[in-house]
């Protein structure tokens, strides 16, 4: 119903989707009462209703779920439907933020630090802003980066305003948001001090910052130079830039292996997670699966989902106490959102391998996979046969769906004869 919600609304039918949303909340599922406040205080269909999105914030975040706790907090703090009472709105947000969400988190840490309801507080504002943008929360990068450019509250430091700027651009490569392209630009002056004194942090960040002053030459300088003092983050560089032949350097799989391992034993976790790579697939190195499976979990225990997964592929002609260790890393790596983890962890509950076997969780997992752009429709299609509607739609909740993947299925088993498969994927299946 939660997908048919989503459509009326997608339609422009809006009472038609309260209504629904509604429905969906009325059966407990407290999703429902989440896209129902916020159509409600949505504009464009009739004047918002605050107060009635707040009664419906209230009753999910009385359920414990984080989104509704905090539009709670937002409804009390800038006095939507609620009066205003920044005492409440940090409560709400406390119990968001409890949960994980980082919003949550960035808007507790600008009220800190403005002193909004609480004692005014730059460095506990900032720690509230640190934990936001690590959960990468792009505005709270860019504010964290904006106090440490201009020392508001906290001493003004250059290569902590670069960093922030840098997560603030979260995977952008090229086109930078114009709030960090601009904030970097204005620290190159500060910076270029920093690094002819030879500050290997600040050399760093140059080498990163494209301008009308830094040609490919210069940052190439300002690379060798930092990882020539054991930067870890530059030492990952100039593996790259060896690697993939950039700025002038030949392409040289030994020398990258070098600077990736030297980046790696620092400590940076996508330095051993290539380095693992590198030695499972004998790049620049011999091939070696127990060194390579030692930098996977070295990478792993630092959170890298893509390791994780890396250590399940890599323990399939393990001993089994190593497939019981794998697993764990396996359901690690899709719940952090490792696309073919996902597929993989799908085909483990199929299966039952190092798991019980658990068709809706099966299901869960290739809608999650299929869902992300991945493989699992195939599997799907033939799990539909297998399980009830109630099951298809439980997995499809389970996996974060609206619904429409679930539905679909239903459809398609009640309309088509079912196709003869004599094996889920070993004879051509959808297996990425």
């Amino acid at each position: 119903m939660l997908f048919e919600a989503f459509q009326a609304q997608r339609e422009g039918r809006i009472d038609e989707a309260r209504r629904l949303f509604a429905q969906v909340a009325g059966e407990g599922d407290v999703r429902g009462a989440y896209h129902l406040g916020r159509s409600l205080a949505a504009e464009g269909a009739g004047p918002p209703d605050h107060a009635a999105a707040a009664r419906w914030y209230r009753w999910g975040a009385e359920q414990g779920h984080a989104g509704c706790a905090r539009e709670l907090g937002t409804a009390y703090e800038l006095s939507r439907g609620m009066p205003r009472d920044p005492a409440e709105a940090l409560r709400w947000y406390g119990l968001a933020a409890e949960e994980g969400d980082a919003a949550a988190m960035r808007l507790i840490g600008l009220m800190v630090l403005r002193g909004d309801g609480v004692r005014q507080d730059a460095a506990a504002a900032c720690r509230w802003l640190e934990a936001a943008a690590e959960r990468e929360d792009q505005e709270a990068a860019l504010a964290l980066a904006g106090l440490y450019e201009r020392g508001d509250g906290v001493a003004g430091d250059p290569t902590a305003a670069a960093h922030w700027y840098w997560v603030a651009a979260g995977d952008a490569q090229d086109q930078f948001p114009a709030a960090v392209l601009a904030g970097l630009r204005r620290l190159v002056p500060p910076l270029e001090e920093l690094a002819a004194d030879g500050d290997p942090e600040a050399q760093f960040y140059l080498a990163r910052v494209k301008t009308d002053t830094i040609d490919d030459r210069r940052a190439l300088g300002f690379m060798q130079s930092a990882a020539g003092q054991g930067h870890p983050e530059a030492c990952y560089g100039m593996a790259i830039l060896h690697r993939d032949g950039l700025r002038g350097l030949p392409r040289d799989l030994e020398t990258s292996f070098r600077w990736c391992h030297a980046s790696a034993a620092a400590g940076w976790w996508p330095a051993q997670h290539d380095l693992g790579l590198m030695y499972a697939r004998g790049y620049g190195v011999a091939a070696n699966v127990e060194e390579a499976r030692h930098w996977f979990r070295q990478a792993a225990e630092q959170g890298d989902a893509q390791s994780m997964y890396e250590l399940w592929l890599t323990a399939e002609s393990s001993p089994q106490g190593d497939r019981a260790d794998a697993i764990r890393w396996l359901c690690l790596a899709a719940e952090g959102g490792a696309q073919d983890a996902m597929w993989y962890l799908g085909d483990a509950y199929l299966d039952g391998d190092c798991v019980a076997r658990d068709p809706v969780q099966a299901a869960r997992w290739f809608m999650a996979s299929a869902e992300a752009g991945g493989s699992g429709r195939q599997e799907l299609a033939i799990l539909a046969e297998e399980l009830s509607p109630d099951q298809l739609r439980e997995s499809d909740r389970l996996a974060g769906g609206d619904g429409s993947l679930a539905e679909e299925l239903i459809r398609r088993v009640r309309l088509l004869p079912a196709p003869h498969v004599q094996s889920h994927h070993r004879a051509g299946g959808d297996r990425p």
